[in-house]
């Protein structure tokens, strides 16, 4: 039995997918031929322009952040900025809206249940002046702010959170 190879246009074109070039310019970039058919000298030079340029949009210090938990994020807001690398955060009390449980699909799946809709969240965000002050840095290295080894946070210009009731 012969195999037959298709590229992912001809995939494409197969199941009738009309995909953007910007769209397929930016998964190429991704793709190891990608890197793999430029010279060395400027594959080199590129990967570290575009790295770069990706750091310094994340290392932006703004008014709040959030700590990535695998799926799960949540909220905190920059109290302090001590300096261009350090900051001091502190956690935000985060409920659900109200409207929000109202439009919630659940079906019966899973540990207890799967929630369609899971990606519409809403939420009500308030400062918790309780709440401990804590510090994160950036992270030069790993291009990212952070505590210690794992904890990875993202700066962001308003309030976010995500629970995953599906995990």
């Amino acid at each position: 039995m012969v195999g037959v190879v298709l590229t992912e246009r001809e995939i494409d074109v197969a199941i009738q997918i009309e995909i953007p070039e910007e769209i397929r310019e930016l998964e190429g970039r991704n793709q190891w031929w990608y890197w793999d058919n430029m010279p060395d000298a400027s594959r080199d030079e590129k990967r570290e322009a575009e790295y770069a340029e990706r750091c310094k949009v994340k290392h932006q210090i703004r008014p709040y952040c959030y700590w990535r938990g695998y799926s799960d994020c949540t909220p905190f807001e920059v109290v302090k900025i001590v300096s261009d690398n350090c900051v001091e955060i502190r956690p935000m009390k985060a409920e659900p809206c109200p409207k929000w449980k109202e439009k919630m699909e659940w079906e019966a799946g899973g540990f207890a249940g799967h929630l369609h809709n899971q990606r519409a969240q809403e939420w009500i965000f308030e400062s918790n002046e309780d709440a401990p002050v804590e510090r994160i840095r950036w992270h030069k290295a790993k291009g990212r702010w952070g505590q210690g080894r794992y904890m990875a946070y993202v700066m962001c210009d308003k309030p976010y959170k995500f629970y995953d009731y599906n995990f």
